[in-house]
């Protein structure tokens, strides 16, 4: 994880040596820690049921890969890759009907 606090940091990193330190049907790598924003990588297998609650920040879910569907009080929203979706903070939420493992960089502001 990179602690980038004065925004003057400039870091890469990649999908997959983070992905491949997660295992089973749910798992979550966070891999960057600012003032700003923190960052994340979320994985759901197919099938998987996905724990999560609401979260207190804004949050935006791009999807590297899979399909399943994001279900929210406000309606369902298709998730694919390539997709970009926006929960605001509060908002319930929940991935569901995953065909294909979901595999999502998370970027939660501050």
């Amino acid at each position: 994880m990179s602690d980038a606090d004065d925004g003057k940091n400039v870091s890469g990193f990649s999908v997959a040596s983070i992905s491949a330190g997660l295992s089973g049907p749910v798992g979550y790598a966070e891999f960057l820690n600012s003032t700003h924003l923190r960052c994340g990588i979320y994985q759901l297998g197919a099938g998987a049921e996905d724990p999560q609650s609401p979260h207190d920040e804004d949050e935006i879910y791009y999807v590297i890969a899979g399909r399943g569907k994001l279900v929210t009080d406000n309606g369902i929203l298709s998730a694919g890759a390539g997709e970009v979706l926006y929960i605001g903070p509060g908002v319930r939420h929940r991935f569901e009907s995953i065909e294909e493992a979901l595999t999502l960089l998370v970027v939660f502001a501050r």
